[in-house]
């Protein structure tokens, strides 16, 4: 588990590290390219369910709606990266950042009938 949780944070941190590097300094840091993030998202989605929920989604693990759930959140993680990127979405302070991907995750559940997380 040790492992799975440094695996997701080291490719977040490859993924932030490409945005900050192209937003600050110019493309520097060659950046994903649309279908790479797509790929690093949704992998990342599919790997979750080893984690318990809230921080994974182990509790959806077994649900035929999981591909669908993933291709949800997807789209969603890779249109706000892509902003973030662009230059077009605000800075947002880590706390905003981290409201935002929880949001992502429950819209994607609810229109999906799977259960709403809740977070402390």
């Amino acid at each position: 588990m040790k492992r799975l949780i440094a695996s997701l944070l080291a490719i977040a941190a490859a993924l932030a590290a490409a945005t900050l590097a192209s937003a600050q300094t110019g493309p520097t840091v060659p950046t994903p390219t649309l279908e790479q993030r797509t790929a690093i998202a949704s992998g990342m989605c599919h790997q979750s369910v080893q984690l318990a929920a809230p921080i994974g989604n182990e509790d959806i693990k077994d649900s035929p709606k999981l591909d669908a759930y993933c291709s949800c959140f997807t789209d969603k993680f890779v249109a706000r990266g892509t902003k973030i990127i662009d230059g077009t979405l605000p800075h947002q302070t880590l706390k905003e950042s981290v409201a935002g991907e929880r949001e992502m995750r429950n819209a994607c559940r609810r229109d999906l009938g799977l259960p709403v997380l809740q977070f402390k």
